[in-house]
């Protein structure tokens, strides 16, 4: 820690600090953070190329020598309260090479840090953000919780203290006002005077320590921090009182007569500070809960098979590619994988918000977090931990509650200026009411410091935001960052792939056509072997083939849009579109919205494969839903033109676009932009990466092995296109209460200022009015989860009768 401190030159350190610098081993043994095992469980390595690309905050890297090793890690930052411990944060860890991202959402208090492993090692990396005042607990399961159970129960212990001392205070503070009228004796009045700091004592240096911290690290890092003033009101007010309090055993008597005394003014103040934050904090916490639920996977135990069938009980971080799990009853999936072996009912409630059991047989896939509810059946593992479905979706969501608007960091920066302006204000007032009424110029000093804390501007945004985000995982809609939300209000345009979107995009092969020398039988395993490494949904309607054993194949290429080429056993093959297939071949008619798939040699086709879709439950009535919002809605597809008619008549659309490739659907996103027009796209997460990068909001609807793979703003994991309509009102409602909040927070300080500078507000009223606006921004926040909840229950009436009219027509 000392060569940290002199290798960033901050030997000033040394004069400020009040008690020696908490070393790693006292409070925790960070030590432990430098096992490999450990570090790849906590953090994942960064791509240098990629976070540029990706992270706007990525231009700011020190080093990129060949020899560094960038990793990310999610944090729960304990002691992060507000916007300015987020924005202190960051100022001390742009000061702090190896360092080279640093992200903290003040309204989940979790946050991401990017930083360099070789030149700064993870143990050290925690150590020195806890000797900053901000104990990290690494995104884990049980470690997490853990933590924030231990910030519930100092919050809940703080608020208690400053209550019951808050209410003892007040009645004391009634006897005193009453007494001023009736002639009080002094000794009665001292009395309760003194019964008043003994109660204060414990109220402003225990649960109002927090405040009092804040205030103090921000002026040691020279900083203006919004809890400076409150502190300086809460101090001055408290001193001042005891002062006064203590008056008459050593002032003269020829005073004729003591200070007012503001304990009342000061024990309220903490109170209700204390429980907006404490109300804002529980927010925070429910916001948190779904990521708990996802990262508590990581903690079940899995089943593991050996070489003899030998059951060995190991955590799911121990899994490894290729391993077989013995899956029962009860039992949690730990990874991602295939079945192998045995026929089970799963619940994947967890990760798509649906709570129907599902079926699964031999050769499906499992996705790691589902619970399986009955049957027995041997899995082998295809990705755990951050590389299975369940570590994408953790990331996803991580990096949503980590992250804050653009607009949102500049609100925090207006509140920096506003900080010192206020302290301005409160000096210029002080001098003007110190000349025209000096008995009155310190309450009134006191009033303005008070009321002007721009908590409530701070968290307008970022407690809305939490809640949302924190509602819609838990029905399956991951958002990947906080700007993508809104972007999500302000869309005009709505483009819907067909395949995998507006269908399930589980093909059936109902007809096989045979046009050249070979068998049906031969050309369904040509078919087989070189579908086998796609990951386009039209490989499941061959999964029936057998694969025929030691064949060669060489070359194999997939092209976007149009198919697959490969060389086997010598033979050059395409597979896909008829014209990628043998463009000069003259190729059957499909009738209806039946889908073609074609296969070609040298010497031209071989087979035509139809294949039939189905369209998801309830998509009609999503459609209608979102004409409804006011959006422009369009199927873009690489289908054929009468498959994408036919699909787009069954919806009620009356615009749709067929045989687009995917550099055509990129173009037909960017004239809507040139056009001023906001569009989003809704693809597969992995054949429309081009339109899904061009489109101003990318929204994914992605199951299973595909979940990873996908790179969009959104992702919807579960089967119903409801989903679309709920995150399209959640998004809105989500910019309304932002807007709303904002409005109170400013309207509030235009209001209370002028009215506490000219006297007309008092301490007390003071202390009650800021509490009660954070309080209230932080209320109408949780109002953004509840909408996205309600919408979620309408959506499940819809899909009940949707299901009844399609079952029983």
């Amino acid at each position: 820690m000392a060569q940290l401190v002199a290798d960033c030159g901050l030997d000033q350190y040394y004069r400020l600090r009040l008690e020696p610098a908490p070393r790693p081993g006292d409070a925790q043994n960070w030590h432990a953070y430098d096992r490999d095992s450990l570090i790849q469980r906590v953090s994942r390595r960064v791509d240098i190329d990629g976070l540029k690309v990706g992270d706007v905050k990525a231009g700011s890297f020190k080093d990129e020598a060949a020899g560094s090793e960038r990793r990310e890690i999610l944090l729960h930052f304990e002691g992060v309260r507000c916007a300015a411990c987020s924005w202190l944060l960051q100022q001390l860890a742009s000061q702090t090479d190896g360092i080279d991202v640093l992200e903290v959402n003040p309204a989940t208090a979790r946050g991401r840090v990017v930083w360099d492993q070789s030149s700064l090692p993870l143990s050290q990396l925690l150590a020195t953000i806890a000797a900053w005042g901000y104990h990290p607990t690494p995104e884990y399961g049980r470690e997490v919780a853990a933590a924030r159970t231990r910030e519930s129960r100092q919050a809940l212990t703080r608020l208690a203290v400053a209550g019951i001392g808050m209410m003892q205070v007040m009645m004391y503070a009634v006897g005193l006002y009453l007494g001023e009228y009736q002639g009080m004796d002094a000794g009665m009045r001292d009395g309760l005077r003194w019964f008043s700091l003994i109660l204060s004592i414990p109220v402003l240096w225990y649960a109002g320590w927090p405040i009092l911290r804040n205030a103090w690290q921000g002026l040691r890092a020279r900083q203006a921090v919004m809890d400076q003033p409150v502190a300086l009101a809460l101090l001055l007010a408290w001193t001042m009182s005891v002062v006064n309090t203590l008056g008459p055993a050593f002032s003269s008597t020829r005073l004729g007569h003591v200070g007012d005394v503001y304990f009342e003014a000061v024990t309220m103040f903490v109170f209700f500070l204390t429980l907006a934050r404490f109300v804002e904090m529980r927010s925070r916490h429910r916001s948190a809960a779904t990521a708990e639920r996802l990262a508590g996977v990581g903690l079940v135990l899995a089943k593991r098979l050996d070489d003899q069938d030998e059951v060995e009980e190991v955590s799911a971080d121990e899994l490894n590619l290729g391993d077989r799990v013995l899956l029962s009853a009860g039992d949690t999936v730990a990874a991602d994988g295939v079945l192998t072996a045995g026929d089970i009912t799963i619940d994947e409630s967890l990760l798509t918000g649906e709570s129907l059991p599902l079926q699964r047989q031999s050769g499906a896939s499992l996705l790691a977090g589902s619970k399986v509810i009955s049957g027995a059946a041997k899995l082998r593992i295809e990705a755990s931990g951050a590389e299975s479905s369940l570590g994408h979706l953790q990331q996803m969501l991580a990096q949503a509650e980590s992250q804050r608007p653009q607009w949102s960091a500049t609100a925090d920066r207006v509140a920096g200026y506003f900080i010192v302006a206020v302290l301005l204000l409160a000096a210029l007032v002080g001098l003007y009411w110190y000349q025209m009424a000096p008995e009155r110029a310190f309450a009134i000093v006191l009033s303005v410091l008070v009321i002007t804390c721009p908590c409530a501007l701070s968290l307008a945004a970022p407690a809305a935001l939490a809640a949302a985000t924190g509602q819609l995982a838990r029905r399956g809609i991951f958002i990947g960052g906080a700007e993508a939300l809104g972007r999500l209000a302000r869309i005009q345009h709505l483009l819907l792939d067909k395949t995998g979107t507006l269908t399930y995009g589980r093909f059936q092969r109902h007809q096989t056509q045979c046009l050249g020398a070979l068998s049906e039988a031969r050309c369904l395993q040509l078919t087989r072997g070189l579908l086998q490494a796609s990951r386009h949904p039209v490989a499941q309607a061959f999964h029936d083939v057998a694969l025929q054993q030691n064949q060669s194949m060489a070359n194999w290429q997939e092209h976007p849009g149009d198919g697959i080429s490969a060389s086997i056993d010598g033979h050059n093959y395409r597979l896909g579109r008829p014209s990628f297939a043998a463009a000069a071949a003259a190729w059957p008619e499909a009738l209806g919205s039946e889908s073609l798939l074609a296969l070609a040699d040298e010497q031209g086709p071989l087979a035509l494969f139809h294949l039939s879709d189905q369209l998801r439950p309830g998509a009609q009535a999503s459609m209608s839903e979102l004409e409804r919002l006011g959006l422009d809605l369009a199927v873009i597809s690489g289908d054929r033109q009468s498959a994408v008619e036919q699909t787009a008549k069954q919806l009620g659309l009356s615009t749709f676009t067929g045989e687009m490739r995917p550099q055509d659907k990129m173009h037909y996103a960017q004239r809507l932009q040139d056009q001023q027009q906001a569009v989003a796209m809704v693809g597969d997460g992995v054949n429309d990466a081009p339109v899904l990068a061009a489109a101003d909001v990318s929204i994914a609807l992605a199951h299973g092995a595909a979940i990873p793979k996908t790179r969009a703003d959104v992702v919807l994991t579960g089967n119903d296109l409801q989903q679309l309509s709920d995150l399209i009102k959640s998004a809105r409602q989500t910019e309304s209460v932002i807007r709303q909040n904002l409005i109170w927070a400013l309207s509030y300080n235009l209001c209370a200022v002028p009215a506490a500078a000219m006297g007309l507000i008092v301490p007390w009223v003071a202390a009650l009015g800021m509490s009660l606006s954070s309080l209230v921004v932080v209320l109408n926040a949780i109002r953004a989860g509840r909408a996205a909840k309600a919408t979620a229950v309408n959506s499940a009436k819809l899909n009940l009768q949707t299901f009844n009219k399609e079952t029983h027509p």
